[in-house]
């Protein structure tokens, strides 16, 4: 540490206060705090989604206008930025065991198990883990099951190999962008466009590539050095963020070959070189030429894709075998007009019910359904059937600038239940069920308890159906098939909600669901008026699945949403 109280050789970023605000959460959850952990979630969402509120010299009513940031996160914040550090932080951290955060990741393992695993079974590394699960020692650990035991020795070589760092999509995309426009303020590029998984939008990106037309390479290079691209190795660059961006320079002539190669994962790229070498041609090293060598112009991806006689994909397919399938157009941004899934301070959001309807009018919604937690959900405050009821009068009584559709989200219980009676959900024009505790259980049970919550005729939208909260929170473990048989036999919508810790469910789901003729609600999960912008994330989710406009509700008027919800609604069970 430094004379200034500085940790040393920390130098305190956005991004390091964000997974200090992570760490947090995983210790508070570890220690049976649920409430407090998801405080300091929703707060380290905040500070991915406005990284400039941490500006140099931010005081703390500064940083307290971020959603979910109170006095108590503030001056964890505030500590953090003086000094690389946090105290508070580090003696929570000395009640847990080394590797900690190693162990949640593997499925059906919470925080709270791993602690229970560490203090019962005396596990403190990974290899420590190995050695109980091998030999059976972890199975006397209360509530460590068989299952546990293998899905331990399943995820053991991913374990014993370094973590790999990655980024939320959002925050690569927002590097991306920067080093773009970087790009194209400096003179020394005649274009650049992203590539890579950014590009292909995966929800978790580990590193952003960028192709670029460099007007002289001398000068491209010399550029890169000026705007703070460090080298790490051959075309590989660290800026001021932990995510590292790779750089493809290419010339004008080959810019779509080179655009094309750097996109697609690496099926796709080869079932397009075997295409090409069945036309006489060679797609490699991000070129595009003839068997004798000769070069063949490809300045665009329509360019290549034509010589190879397809249709030009979405660069959201092109880790799918549907890229070659694709035909007509895919959801849009610009496509959704309705949100049904928006919180407000009535439970966990940051702004009122009129703050928030208002920013859906600024963002361009014309409709918007509030749908703010129920009882019985592991939040500071949830809605039960008397506050459920003056939700009702205040939305059908109030006067907004956008039709309102009044409803909750409805807290799906380990047995199905949903935690509120019946009538009160009936007077709803909307529920959206969800699963917010108890994530990790077995496969059969979460099933089970998915089914029988559809089975109720209550749920309108299966909310965020997998669970998962990237990086860290893993998907829950359920019978795909039977769920969405559930959601299309109760006649519900599938939401496909565009939080960018979310992005759920991911593409297979999405496709799967689509054969199934079933209906999506693609919301914004926003809890305060910026996250509005979540629906760009939810977008790319639903192209990735292939999803056209016309089968997403919130992308419907009003009027027909609202007969949508009538007509299949309260369902007998």
């Amino acid at each position: 540490m430094d004379r200034s109280g500085r940790a040393a050789g920390v130098e305190p970023s956005p991004a390091g206060a964000a997974r200090v605000l992570d760490r947090f959460a995983l210790v508070h959850r570890a220690l049976g705090d649920r409430q407090r952990g998801l405080a300091y979630e929703r707060a380290a969402a905040s500070v991915r989604a406005e990284p400039d509120r941490l500006r140099a010299g931010a005081t703390r009513a500064d940083l307290e206008r971020l959603p979910f940031v109170g006095p108590g996160i503030s001056a964890r914040l505030e500590e953090y930025l003086a000094t690389g550090r946090v105290r508070a932080l580090e003696a929570l951290e000395a009640k847990l065991p080394r590797d900690f955060e190693r162990f949640v990741e593997i499925p059906g393992i919470g925080p709270a198990l791993a602690l229970r695993i560490a203090a019962e079974g005396g596990v403190s590394t990974v290899e420590d883990l190995a050695r109980a699960a091998e030999s059976g020692r972890i199975l006397r650990v209360a509530g460590v099951t068989e299952r546990h035991r293998r899905a331990i020795l399943a995820k053991l070589p991913a374990l014993r190999a370094p973590p790999r760092r990655v980024a939320l999509l959002a925050k690569a995309s927002r590097i991306a962008e920067r080093v773009v426009s970087d790009f194209d303020r400096s003179g020394a590029f005649a274009r650049a466009v992203v590539a890579g998984e950014a590009r292909r939008g995966r929800a978790l990106v580990d590193r952003v590539a960028v192709i670029a037309a460099a007007l002289d390479a001398v000068d491209a290079r010399q550029a890169l050095g000026e705007m703070g691209f460090v080298p790490v190795s051959e075309g590989l660059f660290r800026l001021d963020d932990d995510v590292p961006v790779e750089v493809r320079l290419a010339n004008a002539s080959d810019f779509g070959a080179a655009l094309v190669e750097s996109t697609g994962d690496e099926a796709h790229v080869a079932a397009l070189a075997a295409r090409a070498a069945a036309r006489g041609l060679r797609l490699a090293g991000g070129r595009l030429a003839r068997e004798n060598g000769t070069e063949v112009p490809a300045p665009s991806e329509d360019a290549v894709y034509g010589l190879l006689g397809l249709a030009t994909p979405p660069p959201e397919l092109r880790e799918s075998p549907a890229a070659f399938a694709w035909r007509g157009a895919l959801v849009e941004e610009a496509d959704i007009v309705g949100d049904l899934h928006v919180h407000t301070r009535a439970s966990d959001g940051r702004a009122t019910l009129p703050e928030m309807v208002e920013a859906a009018a600024r963002r361009g919604r014309r409709w918007v359904a509030v749908s703010d937690h129920a009882a019985g959900l592991p939040v500071p405050r949830g809605l039960d059937e008397d506050a459920l009821a003056a939700r009702v009068a205040e939305v059908r009584g109030g006067a907004f600038p956008i039709p309102v559709l009044v409803g909750c989200e409805a807290n799906i219980l380990e047995d199905g239940s949903l935690g509120v009676d019946a009538a009160a959900l009936e007077a709803l024009d909307v529920v959206v069920g969800s699963a917010h505790s108890k994530l990790d259980q077995p496969r059969g049970a979460m099933t089970r308890r998915i089914v029988d919550a559809l089975s109720t005729g209550l749920v309108d939208v299966l909310g965020h159906v997998t669970n998962r909260r990237l990086p860290a929170r893993p998907e829950s473990d359920f019978d795909v098939e039977r769920v969405l048989d559930a959601v299309r036999s109760a006649g519900a919508a599938l939401e496909i909600n565009g939080s960018p810790e979310r992005m759920d469910p991911p593409a297979p789901i999405l496709r799967r669901a689509r054969e199934l003729g079933i209906p999506f609600a693609l919301d914004s999960d926003a809890h305060a008026p910026g996250e509005f912008a979540n629906v760009r994330w939810g977008v790319v989710a639903a192209r990735r699945g292939g999803v056209p406009p016309g089968e997403v509700l919130t992308a419907r008027p009003f009027d027909e949403v609202r007969r949508f919800l009538a007509s299949r609604r309260r369902r007998a069970p």
